[in-house]
């Protein structure tokens, strides 16, 4: 008999524990409010120290859903994707809250980049070991020209 009241007290503080938890959806797209933004991240944090409570990525429409916030605590929301501003939303679920957001429209971010160019050179001889290889593009040769032109130009052959 006080197995089963046991159980029941613990069946019980389950249900109640589970039943204060919230959530929070929305869809994220662009500022213009028609293309969605697939695969943005959305972060939770605990406002009063920054620590993460979860994280989720947007699906294919922009859409997230994330469920069994904690109640009660203020929390703070931060949506964040590629080349657009961070969205930011403070906020506190009540028992069993349910926070809907909708559409959240981010502003692309005005910093761009300079260009940049990235020039290779590969040295013309290499030595591995007991190998030594010669990078034929270094030495110029007559474009109608054949191997024997090229191996009389180079070091050592």
């Amino acid at each position: 008999m006080n197995k089963m009241i046991l159980l029941g007290c613990l069946l019980l503080l389950g249900i109640s524990a589970y039943a204060q938890h919230g959530s929070v959806s929305g869809r994220i797209t662009d500022s213009t409010g028609k293309n969605p933004l697939a695969l943005g991240t959305v972060s939770i944090f605990k406002a009063k120290d920054t620590v993460l409570v979860t994280y989720r990525l947007s699906n294919d429409k922009g859409e997230f859903s994330i469920g069994t916030l904690p109640a009660n605590i203020p929390l703070r929301l931060l949506v964040s994707f590629a080349g657009y501003e961070p969205w930011r939303k403070e906020f506190t679920l009540a028992k069993n809250g349910v926070l809907n957001l909708g559409n959240i429209k981010m502003v692309s971010s005005a910093l761009q980049l300079d260009e940049v160019i990235v020039i290779a050179e590969r040295p013309p001889i290499v030595v591995r070991k007991d190998t030594v290889e010669f990078n034929a593009a270094s030495f110029k040769t007559l474009p109608n020209a054949v191997v024997e032109d090229l191996l009389k130009k180079l070091p050592g052959v």
